[in-house]
């Protein structure tokens, strides 16, 4: 399995990290060509890597580096095209150089882990829309069986926490963690176990709108939550620098 390495900054738990919040630089490559343009920069792509598009926006893929591309219809002639749609893709991130939370412990360790973060991102026909992330909040917060309350404040996020199970249920009862946007929609969903297990994982949820409409989904280790928001940052700005329109660079 090949990774796309990510080095990550340790940062003091439950302090936001620096880079948190500021402009990706890949975001202006991000936008739909003219059918002339988009023709004429097929020949500009790089010869192994895959091509597709999500909602129009052309996209170049390092083949090495992915682990499942889906397309929502084959190539009519065989060959590679930006205006195949992609449905799904996954690749792994390496995070290396993070301070490790035990959760047994409850602190920031003094010992370095190699990890990764397992990025899924579906788009085009698999794409649930621009509410998909309010829609999980929904379905979670504000749904039986369980009945979920706010927690206050943790690592940045509005944390809950289920109050009330159904008797003897043997569901499991994750705790949830949102950011809400400008809009008053969550921006992010991150679902974690509750189990106290180092293997333990939570999940992100948040969508690459406006660049182009896709949902990304990161699976991560429970304790590297404290580091959500720059894992979110640096898998965007690697999403974003899939695009390929040279002329707007």
């Amino acid at each position: 399995m090949r990774f796309l390495i990510l080095t990550l900054v340790a940062y003091g738990l439950g302090a936001p990290p620096a880079s948190a919040g500021s402009a990706s630089t890949g975001y202006s490559k991000c936008a739909k060509p003219s059918r002339d343009l988009l023709d004429n920069i097929l020949s500009l792509a790089p010869s192994n890597s895959l091509l597709g598009n999500f909602d129009g926006v052309p996209v170049s893929l390092p083949r090495e580096a992915l682990e499942i591309v889906e397309y929502d219809k084959p190539s009519p002639d065989g060959h590679r095209s930006f205006g195949r749609p992609i449905r799904s893709l996954s690749f792994h991130i390496a995070l290396k150089g993070l301070k490790y939370e035990w959760p047994s412990q409850q602190k920031i360790s003094e010992r370095p882990i190699n990890t990764t973060v397992l990025v899924s991102v579906n788009g085009n026909s698999n794409y649930p829309g621009k509410r998909s992330v309010q829609n999980l909040v929904d379905n979670y917060v504000d749904s039986l069986p369980y009945i979920y309350e706010h927690a206050g404040i943790s690592h940045g996020l509005d944390a809950y926490r289920s109050v009330k199970t159904p008797a003897n249920s043997s569901l499991n009862r994750p705790y949830i963690y949102t950011k809400m946007a400008a809009t008053a929609e969550a921006a992010v969903f991150i679902r974690c176990s509750e189990r106290h297990y180092v293997t333990a994982t939570c999940e992100m949820n948040f969508t690459t709108e406006p660049q182009f409409p896709a949902v990304v989904i990161g699976t991560f280790r429970t304790s590297f939550l404290p580091y959500w928001a720059d894992i979110k940052l640096r898998v965007s700005d690697i999403l974003f620098d899939f695009c390929f329109t040279p002329s707007l660079k």
